[in-house]
């Protein structure tokens, strides 16, 4: 997985390549998962897809890298317990 999600390092210019994916990016999801909005991100993961595989490959390319960036922040002190709880919650 680290080598795949590129241990966190995802940029505002990393998106999706699928596409039916419309500029969908890492930390536009790090952004909401870490305030907890469960709702908008639904939103965006549905605007910024057109079907089931695009839904997927958001899910892929976007949604776990976040998460990944999530742990890596926790890891590196950046972020406390509670809120990496809040965004894995977020994203369940």
């Amino acid at each position: 997985l680290a080598s795949r999600y590129g241990r966190g390092k995802a940029t505002d210019e990393q998106t999706s390549d699928q596409p039916g994916i419309l500029s969908l990016t890492v930390d536009q999801l790090l952004s909401k998962l870490l305030k907890g909005k469960a709702f908008e991100i639904a939103q965006l993961l549905s605007r910024s897809t057109s079907s089931p595989m695009d839904l997927i490959s958001a899910l892929e390319d976007c949604l776990v890298p976040a998460l990944w960036k999530v742990g890596e922040m926790w890891r590196a002190d950046q972020i406390d317990v509670y809120q990496e709880h809040l965004c894995t919650n977020t994203a369940i």
